[in-house]
């Protein structure tokens, strides 16, 4: 479980920042060998980045996988007490990826919810 928190919250921010850079003219392609090395450097950001970057989603990981073990962890942590925002928010977003019909795509298409359109 502890897994999928870093996982999915990890595909969160990557999306959020490619749709970031996209949106106010940053050359999106660069920035995985612009911060390699660094601290903000990881294998998410080395492999799955350039896939949204590309919108070369070939399926890694499906988002209602995804949900379904958000789910499981949210439940666990209720249970026990444990807050858990961020992890929250990245469940809506899966939530509404899966609502929206794309339940079986994967879970770097999440980074069309920053671009403005759907997958």
């Amino acid at each position: 479980m502890i897994n999928q928190v870093l996982v999915s919250t990890g595909v969160a921010v990557l999306a959020e920042a490619c749709g970031f850079a996209e949106r106010v003219g940053i050359d999106a392609a660069k920035i995985p060998q612009a911060l390699a090395g660094g601290r903000a450097d990881s294998s998410q950001l080395q492999e799955m980045f350039p896939k949204m970057v590309l919108s070369e989603f070939s399926i890694t990981g499906r988002a209602s996988l995804m949900l379904k073990d958000l789910e499981l962890i949210h439940d666990l942590a209720r249970r026990f007490g444990a807050p858990m925002p961020v992890t929250a928010g990245v469940t809506e977003l899966f939530r509404k990826m899966v609502a929206d019909g794309f339940g079986e795509c994967d879970n770097t298409e999440l980074v069309n919810c920053y671009r403005g359109k759907k997958s």
